[in-house]
């Protein structure tokens, strides 16, 4: 075991110290930070002037409700926001004017206006059909609006709301039905989503609690992405370890001073090392950015506990597959023939992303979450997901995943003996095939 240990330790402490590792180690904590500095400064340099609409109202009927509705929401929280008396602008005013001069042709009041928005004079102006309130009677029945800042969508959006609000009321009263009635009418009513009451062995009730749609499905997705881009900078890192020392012709006195199944085991240690302490960094940076923004409380903690867990279910299986294939090849340039088979394995489990979270608990969701390749991934899903998979399906998957690394951390420590006496020749898939079934 100590022997294990060295070798872990040693692997461990030239993979931190190279600046490779600590350029990446860095990356996550400055992604983040860089996240929150963009939106402090995106909030600080928001664009809060003014937004001048010139409506050409064609109904004659529509423009004192828009131009109420303006004045109405440049008073209100949108705006403006707040202890009476000590108000911050939080957004831009829309100043709604209606069109001055004589209707004219619609060509003409287009190129008019187009001038005054490129001028900076108005930012944007509606061109409102004479048919909107009685769209049978003729086809100018639209609004139009003109704009050369697509991007906008706050003015136009709420422009649509203000019109189509005034258009169904003065539909209702030309049909002679009052609009609250319609309004009790068609209220909707509401769904609100809950898990299962529970009743314990000793008779005690747990109420259904209400569902948390970002904890019940954001944050599972977001731990199995980061457990997959942890494992795809770490696992990786037992073909380096392997392949540069047997290029360095060192092999040979390790081996000698240590069997190839306690080598294999340690360098493997080592790498799983280096993806706990990337997972240690970038769970600290997520944590504080959740902190920021408010939503740390939507993080459950036994699902971290979890997720530790299965990462380093992983690396382990993942590296010991990655290390059986640094023991079969001699140079970077051999490995082409395995790496892209690993690949697949390791993105295999994300395309069943979508169907485990549609059906968590059905036989196809508990059998794939058995499967040692995928069970990091797809059993971590299951857990974050209410109510949850079976004890017994838990514990299976535990022993599985055990299991199968220790049989690759054989197979990688037997391959990487008969890969010794084969320096030079590169091996395929059923010569590495042969080598793990020999005695």
């Amino acid at each position: 075991m100590n022997k294990i240990w060295s070798i872990a330790w040693n692997d461990y402490l030239l993979t931190v110290a190279s600046r490779t590792f600590l350029i990446s180690l860095l990356l996550a904590p400055l992604l983040f930070l860089g996240i929150s500095g963009i939106q402090l400064i995106a909030r600080s340099n928001k664009d809060l002037g003014d937004k001048v609409l010139v409506v050409v109202d064609r109904s004659e009927v529509l423009y004192p409700a828009i131009a109420e509705k303006a004045v109405k929401r440049n008073r209100g929280d949108k705006v403006l926001s707040g202890e009476r008396g000590k108000k911050t602008k939080v957004g831009s005013r829309f100043l709604v004017e209606p069109y001055r001069d004589d209707f004219g042709g619609t060509n003409e009041i287009e190129k008019v206006l187009s001038e005054k928005v490129r001028n900076k004079d108005i930012f944007a102006f509606a061109l409102i059909g004479m048919d909107v309130v009685h769209p049978g009677r003729g086809s100018d029945n639209k609004i139009s609006y003109y704009s050369d800042s697509p991007a906008a969508y706050d003015l136009p959006e709420w422009l649509s709301e203000v019109a189509n609000e005034k258009v169904e009321s003065l539909r209702f009263e030309s049909a002679g039905i009052h609009r609250r009635t319609v309004n009790k009418l068609q209220q909707p009513v509401s769904l609100d989503r809950f898990g299962l009451a529970e009743v314990s062995a000793e008779g005690l009730e747990k109420q259904a609690q209400k569902e948390d749609m970002v904890e019940a499905f954001i944050v599972p997705l977001g731990a199995v992405f980061l457990l997959f881009v942890i494992v795809n900078m770490s696992a990786p890192l037992m073909l380096n370890m392997v392949i540069e020392e047997k290029m360095n012709k060192i092999m040979e006195v390790l081996v000698s001073s240590a069997p190839p199944f306690y080598l294999m085991l340690g360098k493997l240690l080592a790498a799983t090392m280096v993806g706990l302490t990337l997972a240690t960094v970038y769970l600290g940076s997520m944590t504080a950015l959740f902190l920021t923004i408010g939503e740390v409380d939507s993080i459950p903690g036994r699902l971290c506990l979890w997720f530790i867990l299965f990462l380093i279910l992983a690396l382990m299986s993942y590296g010991s597959i990655w290390g059986s294939i640094g023991a079969a090849c001699s140079e970077i340039k051999d490995t082409q023939n395995f790496a892209g088979l690993t690949m697949v394995m390791v993105i295999a489990p994300l395309a069943l992303v979508i169907p485990v979270m549609e059906s968590p608990g059905s036989a196809f969701s508990i059998g794939i979450s058995l499967v040692p390749l995928f069970a990091p991934v797809i059993m971590l899903l299951r857990l974050g997901i209410p109510p949850g998979p079976a004890t017994w399906e838990i514990l299976l998957s535990l022993v599985l995943c055990v299991g199968f690394t220790m049989f690759c951390v054989w197979g990688s420590g037997k391959i990487f003996r008969f890969g010794l006496m084969a320096q030079g020749h590169r091996p395929n898939l059923g010569q590495v095939i042969r080598w793990l079934l020999s005695s």
